[in-house]
């Protein structure tokens, strides 16, 4: 399991954490998506044949991470929201360069 591996199952359980807020529910749910089918793209369970999957996976991650930080108001929550961010950045840098 590598860098990459974790950082996603982090993202994932982060967002599986901000599925109990009923405020940011809807956001949470995206990047559970978002971040369940990068995990699976990234551990080769799904093959989805797209250009620059990962830059987009990446790029949504990012912008709901960045979406959650500003609509919750817990530590652990913006904690969770932040490492969807982190996770989200990480790929997006790591996508272009």
């Amino acid at each position: 399991m590598s860098a990459n591996h974790l950082g996603l199952v982090a993202a994932l359980a982060a967002s599986v954490f901000l599925l109990l807020d009923a405020r940011s529910r809807a956001l949470a749910v995206g990047a559970a998506v978002v971040s369940g089918i990068a995990l699976a793209v990234a551990a080769g369970v799904m093959s989805i044949h797209v250009q620059h999957l990962s830059l987009g996976l990446s790029a949504g991650l990012l912008v709901l991470g960045i979406l959650l930080v500003l609509r919750v108001a817990e530590k652990m929550r913006v904690v969770a929201s932040t490492v969807i961010a982190v996770v989200g950045a990480t790929g997006v840098l790591g996508a272009l360069f």
